[in-house]
C-alpha cells in the first residue's frame, strides 16, 4: 500500500498551556510500527522564534498530534536554519526515547573544535519556576524560666529554651530551580533553551524523550526559511483538526 505524505504548518506562539489529556495519549513509536496498523502518515510542522523553551515546544506538538485523535507519532525533530560563513545549513536536532539513546556515542562522540560552528557546544545556565514537593522538618522552640532555690534569702530566676522533637511534614509550592546543559550555537543564536526530559515526564510520565546529536547539512533553495519542529503522525483526524486545535488554544509562556 502507498501512504501519502500531508502537511500542516501551525503557525501560532507556542507556549506551555497544554489541552487535557486523552485516556489513550498518543504514543512514540518507530515508523514501520504506525505503517504495519496500516495508518496514514501526515506530518505536522510548527514554526518558533527567538526564546523558544524546548520543553513547551514538544509538548505543544504533541498536545497537537493528540487532539487530532493521532495514535502514534514518530520522526520528532527540531530544525534551526542558520549560516556557517556565507553558506546557509539546515541543522536538525532529533528527539528519541531515552531508552534508544547511545550513552556511549554522545560521551565519546567527536566535539566541534571551533568555538563559534554551528555544532560546537556551550554551556548554558538558566532558571524555571516548578511546583514541587518535599519533606520538611520542623521543631517547636519553647522558652522556660527556672527559678532555681537557695540556701540564703535570695532566689535565683534562669531563663532555658528547649525544643521540642524534630516534626516530618510534606510541604508543596513552587520554587526556582537552576539548570545547567549544554547547547549548540545555533541553538544559542536564538536563544532556545533544550529540553527537558523530566519536565516532559511531568505532563506525559509515559514519554522520557532526550535530545540525540545534530547534524548540519547545507539548505536547499526549497527548504523552509522558519526555525521548526516537525513530526510525523499516524491515525487521527489529519491535519485539519490538529490546524483547528492550534486555533483554539491561547497559551502563557513559563520559561523565565
Amino acid at each position: 500500500m502507498r501512504h501519502s505524505l500531508l502537511a500542516v504548518s501551525l503557525s501560532f506562539f507556542v507556549g506551555c498551556a497544554h489541552n487535557a489529556r486523552r485516556a489513550d495519549p498518543v504514543e512514540f513509536a518507530p515508523a514501520d510500527l504506525a505503517r504495519r496498523a496500516s495508518m496514514e502518515p501526515w506530518a505536522i510542522s510548527m514554526p518558533f522564534e527567538q526564546d523558544q523553551d524546548g520543553t513547551d515546544l514538544v509538548l505543544a506538538l504533541l498536545d497537537r498530534a493528540e487532539a487530532s485523535g493521532a495514535r502514534y507519532v514518530s520522526d520528532v525533530q527540531v530544525v534551526f536554519m542558520t549560516k556557517q560563513g556565507e553558506q546557509p545549513l539546515e541543522c536538525r536536532t532529533p528527539l528519541v526515547p531515552q531508552s534508544e539513546f547511545d550513552w556511549v556515542r554522545e560521551s565519546f562522540g567527536e566535539r566541534e573544535k571551533d568555538p563559534e560552528a554551528p555544532l560546537a557546544l556551550k554551556p548554558f545556565t538558566f532558571s524555571t519556576v516548578e511546583f514541587g514537593c518535599g519533606a520538611v522538618a520542623s521543631a517547636r522552640l519553647i522558652r522556660e524560666r527556672r527559678t532555681a532555690p537557695s540556701s540564703v534569702p535570695v532566689q535565683t530566676t534562669q531563663d532555658a529554651i528547649r525544643s521540642d522533637p524534630l516534626r516530618w511534614s510534606t510541604s508543596c509550592g513552587y520554587s526556582r530551580v537552576m539548570h545547567e546543559v549544554e547547547r549548540y550555537v545555533f541553538q544559542a543564536d536564538v536563544n532556545y533553551v533544550p529540553p527537558l526530559t523530566y519536565r516532559i515526564q511531568q505532563t506525559r510520565p509515559e514519554l522520557a524523550l532526550v535530545e540525540d546529536r545534530a547534524a548540519c547539512v547545507p539548505a536547499t533553495p526549497y527548504s523552509p526559511t522558519v526555525n521548526r519542529i516537525e513530526a510525523v503522525v499516524y491515525g487521527g483526524a489529519g491535519p485539519k483538526a490538529a490546524l483547528e486545535a492550534a486555533l483554539r488554544v491561547h497559551p502563557v509562556r513559563m520559561y523565565l
